[in-house]
Order: structure tokens, then sequence, then C-alpha cells
């Protein structure tokens, strides 16, 4: 497939008639965007592979039964914890529902094979920003765009309301593009609520997301309030109450043959094992004699809770990771990653450099590949920051 190139005053001009940064750049929160969509025809059998078996890793989740009272050991109770655990009070609902759109991090070794690094099964934020990388390179993938509106649509309405924390304020322009595409392309308006201050629109509509991350006191009042009405109608909420998909201590559940309760679930599961490093709650000395770390806390976003085992803080934290009676880390074998050659742009500049990178797949319930992106950074740990490359990917369908 072809590159086309985005002229750099043209990509300016983009950015601004989006509204991505108000017409001013955001030294805090800005970021390099490459001139380039990156071409993912080489990967693209490993990423459809990838769907297939991400839908079945939730299934098999969601078809894990525990007998608390019968069947359970002790040590088996720890895995149950995890499954039930429901951040910040939400109540723990066990369904066989699958998101409409999962967010799943990938990264590519030095065989230039992709490893899974997070199953992240509810973050609207992330396909705001894929919406948007389209909307800059002009590519026309509407996918993400029409999975959403579908959604509303089967709800009978067009109505669709966004409920956010204060902290996600960072996140509020990307929302607001997303709004006005969805009005402007589609007919559905998308209404915006600061849990913190607004209240809950007492009309027709259906709501994207119960957030997990209401911790103020005012958006734990929302938060109770949209339990109860989950609890009422669920079929008004687009994404399931699943706070537990959100939890990176599920990709160690395929390896962890010591737990009875898993048996079943590590037979079913055993392909993904091919896209997933080497991940633990608990490995022994031989392991972490010959295998390099990185400790992930379960719940944590960005960089945050991310320790390398070259880091000054690993063997303290391992330490007590190791000693933790809840567990909240895992060890997951760092990948030696590939180093990815890009084009960016730097004030006027075209630069050109190699980067590790990081792929954010969107895939539907179905397992169908909706959107891929990329992150590029100087180091192995790779965000969205000041400092890395962002660009859309494009691949022949």
């Amino acid at each position: 497939m072809a590159q086309r190139k985005i002229e750099h005053l043209s990509l300016i001009k983009s950015l601004l008639n989006i509204g991505l940064w108000d017409n001013e750049i955001d030294t805090k929160y800005g970021f390099n965007l490459s001139p380039y969509p990156f071409d993912i025809g080489n990967y693209k059998t490993q990423f459809d592979e990838i769907g297939i078996e991400i839908i079945n890793f939730i299934q098999e989740l969601n078809n894990i039964k525990f007998d608390i009272s019968n069947n359970l050991t002790k040590n088996d109770s720890r895995i149950y914890r995890i499954l039930k655990k429901a951040k910040n009070g939400y109540p723990f609902i066990q369904n066989s529902l699958v998101p409409p759109i999962i967010k799943v991090d990938i990264i590519v070794d030095e065989n230039d094979k992709l490893k899974i690094v997070e199953i992240d099964g509810y973050n609207p934020r992330g396909f705001s920003y894929a919406i948007i990388l389209n909307k800059i390179h002009k590519i026309d993938n509407k996918k993400l765009e029409l999975t959403i509106v579908n959604e509303v649509k089967k709800r009978n309405t067009n109505t669709l309301v966004w409920i956010y924390p204060s902290r996600e304020k960072y996140y509020l322009r990307s929302m607001k593009i997303f709004s006005k595409i969805l009005m402007n392309e589609y007919g559905i308006k998308v209404i915006l609520v600061n849990a913190d201050n607004d209240k809950i629109p007492e009309i027709d509509c259906c709501y994207l997301i119960a957030p997990w991350g209401l911790s103020k006191k005012n958006e734990v009042i929302m938060r109770n309030k949209l339990i109860e009405l989950y609890k009422l109608n669920s079929d008004k909420f687009i994404y399931p109450l699943q706070p537990w998909l959100n939890n990176k201590l599920l990709l160690a559940f395929p390896f962890l043959t010591e737990y009875k309760c898993l048996n079943n679930f590590i037979k079913e599961t055993k392909s993904i094992k091919k896209f997933l490093p080497f991940t633990t709650i608990n490995p022994n000395d031989k392991e972490l004699e010959f295998k390099n770390y990185i400790l992930k806390q379960g719940v944590s976003s960005g960089h945050k809770g991310v320790v390398f085992s070259n880091s000054k803080k690993f063997s303290e934290i391992k330490t007590k990771v190791q000693e933790q009676k809840n567990i909240d880390f895992i060890f997951q074998e760092e990948v030696n990653q590939k180093n990815i050659p890009l084009d960016y742009y730097q004030n006027e500049t075209t630069k050109k450099g190699t980067f590790y990178c990081r792929f954010i797949a969107h895939y539907n319930q179905n397992g169908q590949l909706l959107n891929v992106d990329l992150t590029g950074r100087n180091e192995p740990l790779v965000y969205g920051s000041t400092d890395s490359i962002q660009t859309t990917c494009v691949y022949d369908s």
C-alpha cells in the first residue's frame, strides 16, 4: 500500500480544524505526529489471529464458575478475588457479555512476532483518539464510529451519554471531537457529563459506560446512581458492567497451572499463549534467574505501576510483591522489542528515527479488527507522551 505523506502545514491545519489542541499546541499533553500512516500489512494475519484469541479469552473468563462454599481451595480463592473484586464499590456481576469494542496493546518482538501486553476491555478514550488520527490522515476507516452508532441505534435512541471522572478532563478535547463527528456524520447526539459537577440527563438516551474511576465525593454519588440504573436496566449501557476485565492480572491466568479452578480455562485458552509473554503472579527462583521481568500493577494506566528489571526500584518492589497476600502485581517476561523506523515532524522539520513501538488495536465482539494506531518512543516503556510519535495504521482489508 502506497504511503501518503501529509505535509507539515496541512497537518497543522487539520489539527486546528478538528480542535485537538484548541488552536494552540499544549506542551504538557502534546505528541509528535508522523507524516505517514503505518502499513501493518505484514502483520495483518497475526492481528486477525489475535482477534479470535481475544474473544475466546474473554468468553472463557465469563465461563469460569466459582463455587465459594464447596469447590474452592484456599489457594483457588486468591483467583476468585481477582475476578470478584470490583473497583470503587461496583457490584460483582458475572455475565456472558463481550464488550462491543475491545482495546488490545501489542508490541513486536525481534522475530517480528506480535505480543499482547494488555487487554483493555474498557477504554473509550482510546477509540476517540483512533478516530481523530484517522481524520488527520484522511483515512476512510469508519468501523469504530459505525460500531458505536449501531450500538446506540439498537437501543432505539439517538442520544449517547458519556460520563467521565474529573481526573480524565485531559481527554475532554478528544471526547468533544468524537461528539462532533458522531453528530455531524451520523446524527447521534453525544452528551458529555463530568461526574463531579453535572447530573445524569433525565431524557431518553443510552450510556456509553459506567466509568470505574469515580472516587471524589460528588462522583461517588454519581457512581451509586449509575449502579442502581444499571441494575434496573442494563440494556441502556453499551458496555457491560465488568470492572475486572480491566485488570492486567488476567494475563497471568493461562499460565497459572497451580490453581485448580483454572484448569479448564487454561486448556481452552492455551493457543493465546502464542501471543502472550510468559506472565505469572509469583515466579520461582529459577524463573527469576533466567528471565527478565517487568512488574505491572493490576489496575493502572499510562506508565504508572510499571517497573522494568533494570530499575533501581525493581528489587524493592519485587520483594514486596512476592510477600503480597492480596495479589496486585504480575511478573511479565520482558520482550526484546524490534525497533521500527518512523518519520516524524519536530517543529517544521521532517526527521527520521527508530523507535520502540506499541500498536493499539481495537476489535469488535466478533474479533474483527476495527482499527490500529501506533505509538513510538525511544524507550521500551511505550505510552502516549510528549516525546512519543503517534500515527494511524493502514492495511488492505
